[in-house]
């Protein structure tokens, strides 16, 4: 079952996309669009495009577009473009382009306060 421009909690063994959300989990692409995700958990692809993601973990990639990512964990990147993240862990590239990261974790290398510059597991 697909969930498209829902708001609200969604649960699907394949892709949920939703306008709003407090709770996401889904086997391949948990995604919100404008607002609020607070949990959202993707065996692919873990998206919010513009607001607010408090925890983000996914198999593939956690990413925060424009705004805030509390905690993300990913598989392969963690990424924000515009914005702040807490926390973010991947396995191969921890991202913040414009904006600030407390904490960036790729592979075994580990850097504190990183912004401006991809950290690799490399």
């Amino acid at each position: 079952m697909r969930h498209i421009c829902r708001i609200g909690n969604a649960r699907s063994e394949k892709s949920v996309y939703a306008v709003m959300s407090l709770y996401q989990q889904a086997g391949n692409n948990a995604v919100t669009v404008v607002g609020l995700a607070g949990y959202q958990h993707a065996g692919h692809d873990a998206v919010t495009v513009t607001g607010f993601s408090g925890y983000q973990q996914a198999g593939n990639n956690a990413v925060t577009v424009v705004g805030l990512a509390g905690y993300q964990q990913a598989g392969r990147d963690a990424g924000i473009l515009i914005g702040f993240s807490g926390y973010q862990q991947a396995c191969r590239r921890a991202h913040t382009v414009i904006g600030f990261s407390g904490y960036q974790k790729a592979g075994n290398n580990v850097r504190t306060f990183g912004a401006f510059e991809p950290l690799s597991a490399e």
